[in-house]
């Protein structure tokens, strides 16, 4: 072992740049994905619809209101890649009830969508304003709830896509 302040030649690691840089990739990364997965989930669920019959009413998810949490791309020696997520989306969809010929508005919450326990979330969804429609919102709001199935695949696809970047 070098004494302190002197430099010994086995305590040098020379795979490093001389500015300390990750040459080669043999070291941890971590690469920031959060930005790209706002983007990328809001293009996959944007324009997903119920299957309600048109003459009744329609509704669909608008797009992306917000993502929170984390979502990471982590590397190992280059070719080791693990993604690493844990976010909290909130989607805006908005629908027409023809009966009542009301529009009503809302948010779908899904809670801790993780790399950890990904069959452990929480779906919810909830109508702005359901007071101004109580028939129109609670017939929509069902509708919406039928959606978990299809946002939860394009979610999947989402994970392969981020796993694969």
């Amino acid at each position: 072992m070098a004494k302190w302040g002197e430099k010994s030649e086995q305590w040098i690691v020379n795979d490093l740049g001389k500015d300390g840089s990750n040459v080669n990739g043999w070291h941890w990364q971590e690469q920031n994905k959060l930005p790209w997965s706002k983007q990328r989930i809001d293009e996959l669920v944007k324009g997903l619809s119920t299957q309600l019959d048109a003459s009744i009413g329609s509704a669909e998810v608008d797009g992306v209101k917000d993502v929170t949490g984390e979502a990471y791309l982590t590397r190992r020696k280059k070719d080791k890649v693990f993604a690493v997520y844990d976010l909290n989306i909130v989607l805006h969809w908005s629908g027409q009830w023809v009966e009542d010929d009301k529009k009503v508005a809302g948010e779908i919450t899904i809670k801790e969508f993780s790399s950890i326990d990904p069959d452990e979330y929480l779906y919810e969804v909830s109508v702005e304003k359901e007071e101004d429609a109580p028939t129109a919102a609670a017939n929509l709001k069902l509708a919406v709830r039928g959606l978990e199935k299809e946002i939860l695949s394009q979610l999947q696809k989402y994970v392969q896509e981020l796993n694969s970047l």
